[in-house]
């Protein structure tokens, strides 16, 4: 896998197609898992990983969409990390973070 090409992706797919945080909070249906990734048994969340990224990628090859430069993507944001062993589901963070993260900590999918 390629990181610097899903970074490329992630960012065009949040700046070209779906940019607006307050219509689906960087969840769009396209790229949907349709579950929490909490609930994701432990051997099927790697591959539910590489489907969004699989997807985006042909999304947006399809689209013929350009992706943006490497070299403007410090423009974009940053990179967060996200550690699913080190959370507890209880919602807390989905309130504080105005639903940026969800009910088990984690990011939105798109991003």
């Amino acid at each position: 896998m390629d990181i610097i090409k899903v970074i490329q992706e992630t960012a065009t797919w949040i700046e070209k197609v779906n940019n607006n945080f307050n219509t689906n909070l960087f969840r769009s249906e396209e790229l949907s898992l349709h579950y929490y990734y909490y609930e994701i048994p432990e051997s099927g969340k790697l591959s539910a990983i590489d489907r969004i990224i699989s997807t985006r990628s042909a999304l947006l090859s399809e689209s013929g969409i350009n992706l943006i430069p490497v070299s403007e993507l410090h423009h974009y944001g940053r990179i967060m990390i996200f550690d699913p062993d080190s959370t507890v589901v209880d919602g807390a963070p989905e309130a504080e973070s105005a639903c940026y993260v969800d009910i088990g900590d984690t990011p939105p999918w798109d991003t």
